[in-house]
């Protein structure tokens, strides 16, 4: 099974996007998972994050797509069923762009939901004692912009979208020391997004 797995890189207000380090690591260790990666990093960039999306399909056709985020306001990991055809940014992108009240695609659905069973994968985070959700708002930045643009081409070549957004939350060390109650450890995420793709991996083969 093949999966194009999708980090970003930085913004404003976030330096480091440890994102793009989980899916360069994993890329590096995909044996251990079972699954064939192609991962890539996109700008934090209305404009160049569309382009570079549809580059990669043009390019490379992936059984399923798997985008790893950072949530400002999350506590836990977010797996993300509904990427929605809207973009209205409070904060700009890192070309200093900020859009109100957009389309990401004109003739589009106004969502989509993720064909995946995100429950599995919920119980295994629990299992493993990290804290998680399921969650229905993925916001209205540039991660839901491209979840919502692999959700609308996944599914003109398979009429579902395999697709999935998870959104982690910051790293403790990003966080003044009264707020790391809300951040998280480097090998948490990693480990997090790790189980993931595991158990994805048994559903697109059972299925």
């Amino acid at each position: 099974m093949d999966v194009l797995l999708l980090g970003f890189s930085s913004f404003p207000g976030m330096e480091k996007n440890h994102s793009s380090s989980i899916v360069k690591h994993i890329y590096t260790h995909q044996g251990n998972i079972g699954l064939k990666i192609r991962s890539y990093i996109l700008p934090v960039s209305f404009e160049k994050c569309k382009e570079q999306i549809e580059a990669q399909f043009m390019d490379y056709t992936p059984d399923a797509t798997v985008l790893v985020g950072i949530k400002f306001t999350s506590t836990c990991i977010n797996l993300e069923k509904v990427a929605l055809n809207i973009i209205s940014s409070q904060s700009a992108d890192s070309d200093g762009v900020i859009i109100k009240d957009k389309q990401v695609i004109p003739e589009g659905r106004e969502a989509y939901f993720s064909a995946f069973d995100l429950r599995p994968l919920n119980d295994q985070l629990t299992v493993l004692g990290i804290p998680s959700t399921i969650s229905y708002h993925a916001g209205t930045y540039v991660c839901n912009q491209a979840y919502y643009i692999a959700c609308y081409l996944l599914e003109k070549i398979y009429s579902q979208p395999k697709a999935l957004l998870i959104h982690i939350p910051r790293l403790l060390s990003q966080l003044p020391h009264e707020f790391r109650k809300y951040g998280i450890t480097y090998n948490t995420s990693l480990r997090a997004v790790h189980s993931c793709l595991e158990v994805l991996r048994d559903e697109l083969i059972h299925k």
